[in-house]
């Protein structure tokens, strides 16, 4: 029997969602962070377009406009999405790929992650075992060379 294999994209940190912010990410999405900021104890949450407050999709600057002292929201895409927008507005392309790595002499694959910008390829080069954990540290990344 074949087994059945369910990939999804994965959403942004909220690190990174507020760097691409700082960096004039202001696409139109579905899903964004909300931030209670009256409670210290308060984590993050993702919320999509259709819920109890926001029925549509919004861009960061219309997030903006509903925030208020006691709240915040962010636009949270996801990782295929702000690759493309790095591509296409900043000229950086960020990859992950297989690659072996060792651990008592046996060998297992893990991922490593490499930025290349259109003058050049960059210096970035970090390897882990989870995918996601290597593209979120190509964003971090990718923002730090920017500023």
């Amino acid at each position: 029997m074949e087994k059945k294999v369910e990939i999804k994209d994965k959403h942004v940190s909220l690190e990174v969602a507020e760097l691409a912010k700082q960096f004039g990410f202001n696409e139109v999405i579905d899903t964004w962070y909300f931030i209670d900021l009256e409670s210290k104890n308060f984590t993050p949450r993702l919320e999509k377009a259709g819920g109890n407050i926001i029925s549509k999709s919004m861009s960061n600057k219309d997030l903006e406009v509903i925030s208020t002292k006691y709240e915040k929201y962010i636009s949270a895409p996801t990782q295929q999405l702000l690759i493309r927008w790095l591509m296409n507005k900043h000229d950086y392309s960020i990859y992950a790929f297989p690659t072996a790595r060792y651990h008592y002499n046996i060998q297992y694959t893990a991922f490593k992650g490499v930025v290349f910008h259109k003058t050049g390829p960059t210096h970035f080069n970090f390897v882990d075992d989870d995918y996601d954990k290597v593209i979120e540290e190509a964003f971090k990344y990718v923002f730090k060379v920017m500023k």
